[in-house]
């Protein structure tokens, strides 16, 4: 049966750069360069082209998984925006991109700490609050800059802005959030309106950390420093009508699931039914041909010599 293979080429493209970084790292973390390296080395296909069962690794740092699940982001953003506009008419999706002074990899840790800390005084003040948005998901993301080797966190937001609120300009935002994260060194924040489509959703649904930073090799004996900074970090934080639209669309997932569970038994079951039956029919039909050849058998010998039919079934 023929079907798409577009997703498995992609999918082989991100396999390869996966191999080509966990030869990098091999020597200052094995353990996580064995699980890239042997990350999708068995998938099993259903008839229609769907993965039935693989060996993923699920590590922030593989680029096979982290497409995979920018793949999964995509799909469960984009059903999010078309439940929103439906349950609010006419509002509106405000892109704020938030960020901080680069620092080095000695004080990524401490400085995503203070970007959380920040990130919820900056939700609790009052003005902000006076705004009355719905909901809003923050994403976190962590880029290199190869020049200097430093690296550069930031928050992407998607803000719901209902129909006939109003918004502040961009200084607002900006004076916001240095008074949150407690720095005046702050000079840049983001600011934009989209319009839902699917460039707008991909800003959203990207990786953490992106796999075209690492192309060179200045960064492997950093890797380890990176590796427990962002671990235990919460990258992707919905809220408001995001997390009820999130848990719908995770109850609806684990019950056609169920549904798919509980048809593959029940098929299961009656292919066995019909296979003890086959078996039970093959018997009897054995049993039958085996009395009629004796039958035959015997009716061919002398009367005098015709044995009977239950010494000819105990031979």
């Amino acid at each position: 049966m023929l079907y798409d293979t577009s997703s498995l080429m992609k999918c082989q493209v991100k396999k390869y750069s996966g191999l080509n970084f966990a030869r990098k790292i091999r020597y200052v973390s094995p353990d996580v360069s064995s699980k890239i390296w042997y990350c999708g080395t068995s998938i099993g296909l259903t008839y229609d082209g769907l993965i039935a069962s693989a060996n993923f690794c699920r590590n922030r740092f593989c680029p096979t998984c982290q497409w995979r699940r920018s793949v999964k982001l995509f799909r469960q953003n984009y059903e999010c925006f078309e439940w929103i506009k439906h349950k609010y008419p006419g509002c509106r999706f405000v892109f704020l991109t938030l960020t901080v002074p680069n620092v080095p990899i000695d004080s990524l840790a401490s400085r995503l700490t203070d970007m959380s800390d920040a990130w919820h005084r900056f939700t609790q003040r009052r003005d902000f609050k006076r705004l009355g948005l719905p909901g809003w998901l923050r994403v976190l993301e962590v880029t290199r800059n190869s020049y200097t080797g430093t690296y550069h966190p930031h928050f992407h937001v998607v803000l719901v802005v209902p129909a006939g609120c109003w918004l502040p300009d961009h200084s607002w935002w900006l004076r916001c959030w240095q008074l949150a994260a407690r720095d005046e060194s702050i000079m840049f924040v983001n600011l934009r309106v989209v319009d839902g489509s699917k460039s707008s959703i991909e800003e959203v649904s990207k990786y953490v950390v992106k796999d075209s930073d690492f192309s060179g090799s200045a960064w492997v004996s950093e890797f380890t420093q990176l590796y427990s900074a962002l671990s235990h970090v919460r990258c992707f934080s919905p809220a408001g009508c995001w997390v009820a639209l999130r848990k719908e669309s995770v109850d609806r997932n684990m019950w056609w699931g169920v549904r798919k569970a509980v048809g593959s038994l029940v098929a299961l079951r009656k292919e066995s039914v019909d296979r003890n039956r086959a078996c039970t029919m093959t018997t009897t039909i054995c049993t039958a041909v085996a009395l009629r050849k004796e039958s035959v058998d015997r009716n061919r010998l002398p009367k005098k010599n015709r044995p009977s039919v239950g010494v000819a079934l105990r031979k």
